[in-house]
């Protein structure tokens, strides 16, 4: 104690003031302690609460299928009673009157057979919207489908037209053998190329590449036709010079 330079005073001081940390520091790790308990209980009772209101949903489920169920059950087993009271009730009727009792019979068959043949028109009602819209989308692509192949045959048919006129042009160029019909034939054969390779470039995609390849065939063969039997053919048609 000396060598510390404190006295007896001091150091109980210093012990008590040792003791209330470590007393505080037990009583802040209770509290945190505590506080920890306390929100797990929370937690557990949130869970028990969703729990409970689930199995409670569950039951009223249950419960609504089954108040289903006996309705349906206390209409079905009244329905035999109230059918058998008629019964009992039509075969006095006939016993004491048999006009009557025809006549009562008649008149309540014939609510039953309406509405035996209401339930199907009902069901065929409301089955046709739903079939109506189904099909439509299937008309609507057949519709399509049928107007492309109908302006596909047209644009076929006046191609083949202009081919049969530009052939018989060329047929009576060639029977006039004089040199307005020879260039008019010439003139007539470039222009079909021309016209060739326009309707070409406007056909459907698919085909485009089949018929630009037969349409460059084609002007190649006249190309080298006329360049090797231009002056033999002219010559033999009796050209001039």
């Amino acid at each position: 104690m000396v060598r510390l330079g404190l006295s007896l005073q001091q150091r109980q001081q210093l012990l008590e003031s040792v003791q209330q940390q470590q007393q505080q520091q037990q009583q802040e790790q209770q509290e945190e302690e505590e506080q920890q308990q306390q929100q797990q209980q929370q937690q557990q009772q949130q869970q028990q609460q969703q729990q409970q209101q689930q199995q409670e949903e569950l039951q009223l489920q249950h419960f609504g299928v089954c108040d289903l169920e006996t309705e349906c059950g206390e209409t079905i087993v009244n329905s035999p009673s109230s059918a058998a009271a008629a019964a009992a009730a039509a075969a006095a009727a006939a016993a004491a009157e048999p006009a009557a009792a025809a006549a009562t019979a008649a008149t309540a068959a014939k609510p039953e057979r309406t509405t035996a043949a209401s339930k199907p028109s009902a069901a065929l009602s409301s089955s046709s919207p739903s079939a109506a819209a189904a099909a439509a989308p299937s008309a609507a692509a057949a519709a399509a489908a049928a107007a492309a192949i109908k302006k596909h045959k047209r644009r076929r048919l006046i191609t083949s037209l202009l081919l049969a006129a530009g052939l018989a042009g060329a047929l009576a160029c060639l029977t006039f053998a004089d040199s307005f019909g020879r260039r008019s034939l010439l003139l007539f054969g470039a222009g079909g190329v021309c016209a060739t390779h326009v309707l070409l470039s406007v056909s459907p995609p698919r085909h485009r590449a089949l018929g630009v390849g037969l349409a460059g065939a084609c002007g190649w063969c006249l190309g080298l036709f006329l360049q090797l039997y231009t002056e033999p053919l002219l010559a033999y048609l009796g050209a001039d010079g």
